[in-house]
């Protein structure tokens, strides 16, 4: 039927495409290679000949392309004779260029890497540095040789391949690298920087990593001036004052050259200077290891009457094993204290040298503890010794909040600027208060209740500290002191803790749980204080509560039923949304405190 005239309708299209047309045209090109059909130029290598077509080997290789494209002298050569490659290679580089397949064995993969790199061929020379790192097994015969290939060709996942054997080999070593470190003075140098900047060193001091080194650049002459590259990844913060003097600044090259003589200086600066470190943190200033673990710390408290200097280590999630740490020195033994980590540093701060209801034994002692070294070192004091307040981190300070000693229960607030390691009084509290809990929620500080006058109060008060003023919050159902506060997921919870003996709330159906035994949680957005569905399995006075990434950790305390010291650990775990008994403490403890720091695992 003919088309009209006023028919504008559009032709009807489709792309078609036949999958098999590109391995027909590489089969038909081979064959005409095999054939020395429509050949324009011969390939030679070792005096063997290779028929090739210019439009083929120009589209696959960089080398070639510049050769045929360019005035070179072989563009125009019938024959061309190619040096540095083994006919062998140049045989099995050009089955891949025109079929994309090749056979790799441990026998031919080299000569196969050295003429595609040669021929800058990427993709051949990904596909031999991917067979040597899964089929060429890293060991004490070849990690040398590959180490050199990996250097020789930057092949970055063979170097990788050739340090983790390294780092295996180095942490099986009870005496780490003395077995081979006059090998590792072979090393290149990018795998030397590998080695030196790895986190997963675990046998070998900073000093030790120091001095292999200081070995391997003095192992050749021309290696001086690496000097500041290589030493860029020694952590020397890290190695002690005493060692920097006797084995660090007697390298005569050390002190020689600008870099490094600065970095010496740098690091002897930050040892000679404690009380600024904490502004001072960087990858470099942290110690070495594979994982780190968030870890629960439990310092100080009271047992039989007298404060401790224990501190208990568990690193949640490895294990349910409380460690002993390093202990406070015997001299900063407390409890009824405060405890506030900033960036790794735990500060131990105030409360009372002994089990003392007159306030006697209260301190306004402060001590920092490094993790890293298990040192302590006191820094500034309080304004005003104090014991059973509160104690919160804020915007990186460290605030604490009431409390009493032997003169008086407390009102005013103190903030510790650990930039400048002085204490500042702000606004204080509008009541004295004692046996309250604090936390930081949405950059704001809340208090909750505590004791005043004999009597528990459910009051809460929130601080904010650009306006420095307190003002009341809404208060919770039902008053405690004593008691743990923490916030999590947008909430904040209190728990455990006492309340008044004759308070009666004919209300509550409290069943056998007396109202310690209730978690209240608090939303601010709705300004509203809820009863939780879960309540403690048991009641904890005293106790220390943590937040760590899995949930609340409520450790020790004292039970008023009993009225002993507990060692008692429940666990909240928001995703199950109730509490466990966790592995108790080593010891019954009152008048304990808790943080959460990120530690070596």
């Amino acid at each position: 039927m003919a088309q009209s005239k006023d028919d504008t309708s559009t032709p009807c299209s489709s792309e078609v495409c036949d999958e098999t047309q590109l391995s027909t045209i590489l089969e038909g090109l081979n064959k005409s290679r095999d054939d020395e059909y429509l050949c324009d130029v011969v390939l030679v290598a070792e005096d063997k000949r290779f028929p090739v077509h210019k439009i083929v080997i120009t589209s696959a290789s960089e080398y070639f392309k510049i050769m045929f494209s360019t005035d070179m002298k072989e563009k125009t050569q019938e024959e061309v004779v190619l040096h540095g490659v083994t006919a062998e290679g140049l045989k099995i580089v050009l089955q891949f260029i025109y079929t994309t397949k090749t056979v790799l064995t441990s026998d031919n993969v080299h000569e196969v890497l050295v003429t595609a790199h040669h021929f800058q061929i990427s993709k051949l020379v990904k596909c031999c540095e991917e067979f040597m790192v899964k089929e060429v097994k890293v060991d004490e015969e070849n990690w040398e040789n590959l180490a050199k290939i990996a250097s020789l060709y930057d092949l970055q996942n063979l170097r990788l391949a050739v340090h983790s054997y390294l780092l295996e080999t180095i942490n099986k070593s009870g005496d780490g690298v003395s077995c081979f470190q006059d090998r590792l003075c072979a090393l290149p140098l990018e795998q030397l920087e590998l080695l030196l900047g790895s986190n997963q060193i675990e046998q070998l001091s900073e000093l030790q990593l120091f001095h292999l080194a200081v070995r391997w650049i003095e192992h050749d002459g021309s290696r001086q001036s690496l000097a500041s590259r290589v030493m860029e990844n020694v952590r020397f913060v890290l190695i002690s004052r005493a060692d920097m003097t006797c084995h660090v600044e007697t390298v005569d090259f050390m002190m020689a050259d600008v870099r490094c003589r600065q970095m010496v200086a740098d690091a002897i600066s930050y040892l000679n200077s404690p009380l600024t470190q904490p502004l001072l943190q960087t990858d470099k200033t942290q110690v070495r290891a594979s994982q780190t673990m968030q870890d629960i710390l439990v310092i100080g408290g009271a047992r039989n009457g007298a404060a401790r200097n224990t501190v208990y280590r568990l690193s949640e999630g490895k294990s349910d094993t409380w460690h002993v740490g390093p202990g406070l020195p015997q001299q900063y033994a407390v409890s009824h204290h405060g405890v506030a980590a900033i960036d790794n540093f735990v500060y131990i701060v105030g409360g009372q040298t002994r089990t003392d209801p007159t306030g006697l034994s209260t301190t306004n002692r402060v001590v920092r503890y490094d993790p890293r070294t298990n040192t302590w070192i006191e820094v500034a004091s309080l304004l005003q010794a104090r014991a059973c307040f509160a104690t919160s981190v804020l915007d990186g300070c460290i605030y604490v909040i009431g409390g009493g000693n032997s003169a008086e229960i407390l009102n005013s607030v103190e903030r510790y600027d650990p930039k400048a390691n002085i204490w500042s009084f702000v606004t204080s509290l509008l009541q004295p208060l004692y046996a309250h809990a604090s936390a930081v929620l949405d950059n704001k500080l809340y208090v909750s209740g505590g004791a005043r006058d004999g009597r528990f109060l459910k009051d809460v008060w929130v601080y904010d500290q650009l306006a420095d003023r307190w003002q009341r919050s809404r208060n919770m159902n039902y008053r405690r002191g004593w008691h743990g506060m923490a916030a999590m997921q947008d909430r904040l919870l209190v728990m455990g803790g006492k309340t008044n003996e004759n308070e009666q709330y004919p209300n509550m159906r409290l069943g056998f749980h007396t109202i310690p035994h209730i978690v209240e949680s608090f939303d601010p957005a709705r300004n509203e204080w809820s009863i939780m569905k879960r309540p403690l399995i048991h009641t904890q006075c005293e106790a220390g509560a943590v937040v760590t990434d899995c949930g609340i950790f409520l450790v020790g305390g004292y039970s008023w039923q009993s009225q002993e010291p507990m060692k008692t650990v429940q666990v909240y775990r928001p995703d199950e949304n109730t509490w466990w008994y966790y592995k108790s403490l080593p010891e019954p403890l009152q008048g304990v405190a808790a943080c959460a720091v990120t530690l070596p695992s």
